[in-house]
């Protein structure tokens, strides 16, 4: 039992705690990590390392609003890589989002929007397996483009 709580309270390794600010913001399971400073005597001074974290503006487009929140980068580079905070939103898995109130209260809207405006529960599975499709589809053309340019 005593085990159990102590892996819990572990992650990656080491200590790690979530800081308050992000609960109103997006940090993609980022957290203070701590540990010691080592000088060149060896003397141990203990140290945190804290998320990279800016203030930013992004813009919902199903919800037509702009939102000004903190959010680090390793969120940003993940919501450029999605498509847009909606997509980043509604295709990450919710496991990432446990920490904070704003991802979880703006995703539950999300979804609502979406299935009133498009009449259907979003799945992310079949969003996955058409992004294969045209993924195989694009592949089969640069084939065929090559092919015919060696001719």
């Amino acid at each position: 039992m005593m085990r159990a709580a102590l892996e819990s309270t572990l992650v990656r390794g080491g200590n790690a705690s979530t800081p308050g600010r992000a609960l109103r913001g997006l940090y993609h399971g980022k957290s203070i990590l701590s540990g010691n400073s080592v000088s060149f005597s060896m003397r141990k001074t203990k140290r945190r390392w804290l998320p990279n974290v800016a203030k930013r503006k992004l813009y919902s487009e199903l919800l037509g609003r702009s939102f000004r929140i903190q959010i680090s980068t390793r969120a940003l580079k993940c919501i450029d890589k999605a498509g847009g905070l909606d997509e980043y939103i509604l295709h990450t898995k919710p496991e990432r989002f446990h920490d904070s109130d704003f991802a979880v209260t703006l995703r539950e809207v999300l979804l609502d929007r979406h299935e009133r405006k498009h009449g259907t529960k979003l799945d992310r599975r079949t969003r996955e397996f058409q992004h294969r499709l045209r993924s195989l589809a694009h592949a089969e053309a640069e084939a065929a483009k090559q092919g015919a340019g060696k001719r």
